[in-house]
């Protein structure tokens, strides 16, 4: 049953993937989704402490709780992938997606989309966190700023994506 072929009609041409394959691929998307889990998660902490939150401000023990729940939440999904295939490289990929998304800022972006609210023109908080705040120096810019901040998700999807099949594939 591990071996089962699905073929895929793609622009570019046909596609087979077996069902081990599309099983991997789903899992990558739940790991994607993780994403959104923490920044709903995060919404929580607008919720507690208001606007100011949104701008950065909040106790500075709010911030080593939040970052361990979101290690903890990251690490779910390639420990329980790992327990039923024994596959060290998918499953570091998998963490990979989840954790490099958070860090290039997928979650700040879905914090405000998912409240429906427009990213403020300036996230200085965001400055000084690798990689967000790189991408925005190597931009120029003195602040990160909704491009910017868009800028270094897309790049990190691109990277991560490719990070993940390589080492589904060649590992």
């Amino acid at each position: 049953m591990r071996n089962k072929e699905i073929k895929f009609r793609t622009i570019q041409g046909e596609i087979n993937m077996n069902s081990y394959d599309k099983r991997f691929w789903i899992i990558t998307s739940l790991s994607i989704l993780i994403v959104a889990l923490i920044a709903y998660i995060d919404i929580g902490g607008f919720v507690l402490v208001g606007e100011e939150y949104t701008l950065g401000n909040y106790n500075p023990l709010y911030w080593p709780h939040f970052l361990y729940m979101v290690y903890f939440i990251i690490a779910i999904i390639p420990l329980v992938y790992y327990l039923f295939t024994k596959d060290k490289s998918e499953s570091f990929a998998l963490a990979a997606v989840s954790f490099g998304l958070w860090r290039f800022g997928a979650s700040d972006i879905l914090y405000f989309v998912l409240q429906g609210k427009s990213i403020p023109d300036s996230l200085p908080w965001l400055f000084n966190n690798f990689p967000i705040g790189s991408i925005a120096k190597v931009l120029g810019l003195t602040t990160v700023t909704p491009f910017s901040l868009i800028l270094s998700v897309a790049i990190g999807v691109v990277i991560l994506l490719t990070f993940n099949k390589v080492l589904k594939d060649k590992f």
